[in-house]
């Protein structure tokens, strides 16, 4: 009957036919006939990448069970504790894992979870509703225990990139906690999105391995970061009750600080920084900056910065500007000297009437719409008039 046209399927055909079939399906084939089961596990022993929901935990745990190769899983809907944890830690070479939208997901799950996988490298947590700060100093404490040998455990010697989002019982509390008990193994990555809000509180943090930091929506006044030996970037947005940034980073290369409503001041430790935008901080009125190296600034509608602050942050590194952006900017006058600047903005500078481009000679596009008080662009003859891309209504180059 059936079976015998099923066994008489040449493998070959199987494994094509089972080519178009996402590897979930491929749980169900395996469980057909003893030749189906062959080929399927043939496929599934090849998938690095499963995602799996909480509609059916049966085929989900088979799933899991059957892709020994997995790399990166990502849970999403209701997790049930005790069929997850115990499948989970298996996964010999996991290394993302990614919970979203997980009703179910505990505290205690979490630090189960991290304390019980050996080559994790990534860890997201997105929408889990019941995941408080509680859950990273459980971490914390219990990293503590595993690394004194008092209980078994992973030392997480191999994470190095944690992102939480959209956990409202998340604060700047377990932000803390976890760079406490991360950071000094290796955490090279933070990311801390739409989480809780920690009103009126200064925020410190220190993280030796720490390369990237991304804080979205945190409701610190202070931001204070020590001892950041290893920060190459860090990308704050929406930081709506911050005041200022203290940072001690000589490794940093890139700063962004979009769109902090209340940010006064910014103050970056780095001779090495090559990109700064302050995009949309229109409280800001104080930076200081030591780079010589800086190659793009962004201050899009800071309107408080003043005349010797901007030229406190773009004098130093004249020589190796490539993009400049001063929208909206209340300055009188621009003086500079660089060879390597490509595009300078100045629209909505309703208060410039003096700019001197000296050695220009890679300048590509000056826009200068809205500057009713400026009349002419002073350059030298290094500057390639005839291929500039000038915008402004009554604006015009002239060769000094």
């Amino acid at each position: 009957g059936s079976k015998a046209v099923f066994d008489e399927v040449p493998e070959d055909l199987l494994l094509k036919l089972f080519g178009y079939c996402r590897p979930v399906d491929l749980v169900v084939c395996s469980s057909t006939n003893r030749g189906w089961r062959k080929t399927a596990q043939e496929l599934l022993s090849a998938v690095t990448i499963a995602e799996v929901t909480g509609a059916s935990d049966k085929h989900s745990l088979a799933y899991l069970r059957s892709c020994p190769a997995l790399q990166k899983v990502r849970i999403r809907g209701s997790f049930t504790a005790f069929s997850y944890l115990s499948i989970i830690p298996q996964i010999s070479h996991l290394h993302v894992l990614k919970l979203s939208a997980c009703s179910e997901l505990t505290n205690g799950h979490v630090t189960a979870l991290l304390c019980g996988l050996a080559f994790l490298k990534k860890l997201e947590i997105d929408s889990c509703p019941l995941v408080t700060d509680e859950a990273f100093h459980d971490l914390y404490e219990q990293k503590l225990r595993i690394d004194i040998g008092e209980v078994a455990g992973t030392r997480l010697s191999q994470l190095g990139g944690i992102e939480i989002s959209n956990c409202a019982l998340v604060t700047g509390k377990g932000l803390k906690y976890a760079t406490m008990a991360l950071g000094s193994n290796g955490l090279s990555s933070f990311k801390y999105a739409n989480n809780g809000g920690v009103r009126n509180e200064e925020l410190q943090l220190a993280a030796r391995r720490m390369q990237t930091l991304s804080l979205r929506n945190v409701n610190s006044t202070r931001l204070q970061l020590t001892e950041c030996f290893s920060l190459v970037e860090i990308s704050m947005h929406g930081v709506g009750q911050l005041h200022s940034v203290t940072l001690n980073a000589p490794l940093l290369l890139r700063a962004y600080f979009t769109q902090c409503k209340m940010l006064l001041s910014v103050h970056l430790d780095s001779t090495v920084l090559e990109e700064l935008s302050c995009s949309g901080s229109r409280t800001l009125n104080v930076v200081e900056v030591v780079s010589t190296k800086l190659q793009v600034v962004n201050l899009y509608g800071c309107a408080r910065i003043s005349d010797s602050v901007m030229k406190g942050i773009v004098e130093p590194a004249q020589a190796s500007l490539t993009k400049l952006d001063l929208d909206a900017l209340e300055i009188s006058a621009l003086s500079l000297r660089s060879p390597n600047l490509e595009h300078l903005t100045l629209k909505g500078c309703s208060s410039l009437d003096r700019v001197s481009l000296t050695g220009a000679s890679s300048l590509r596009d000056l826009d200068c719409r809205g500057c009713s008080q400026l009349r002419w662009v002073t350059v030298d003859r290094d500057c390639p008039q005839s291929s500039v891309r000038l915008q402004g209504k009554g604006v015009a180059l002239r060769i000094n």
